[in-house]
């Protein structure tokens, strides 16, 4: 299995010293996007980002680039998850924005922007421009 890591679980795998869970469930790697490793461990998780580079340097974590996001079938085919990325897109505007939407998964979303200082619209209009 493949597996793809927002900040959170790297900081916290990291921070309990169980990264070897990852890499041994895992097994057929497991990716980081490059901004999480250049920008959000830098602010976030400066504890662990020697392991995370001494773990990437030595293989057990792939990189995604940017321009791998830019391309998404590559992504999605390495992946093996067969989405179209904008059918994704969709289904989360959907879900989170448009009617019939519930009342608790929008509240929901609002307020993990707000507590993350997360702008979701202008999020969402950078990645609709990679696309």
């Amino acid at each position: 299995m493949r597996a793809s890591l927002d900040t959170n679980v790297v900081i916290h795998f990291y921070r309990a010293g169980l990264q070897e869970i990852l890499f041994s469930f895992f097994d057929e790697g497991v990716f980081i996007y490059e901004q999480i490793r250049n920008i959000e461990l830098v602010n976030h998780g400066q504890d662990v980002l020697p392991e995370v580079i001494s773990d990437i340097d030595a293989g057990k974590i792939k990189l995604y680039t940017n321009q791998m996001l830019k391309d998404f079938n590559a992504v999605n085919n390495a992946s093996d998850l067969n989405w179209a990325f904008r059918s994704q897109l969709t289904k989360f505007i959907k879900r989170f924005f448009k009617d019939p939407y519930r009342d608790e998964d929008t509240r929901w979303i609002k307020k993990l922007a707000g507590e993350n200082n997360i702008n979701i619209k202008m999020k969402l209009t950078a990645l609709s421009r990679l696309l």
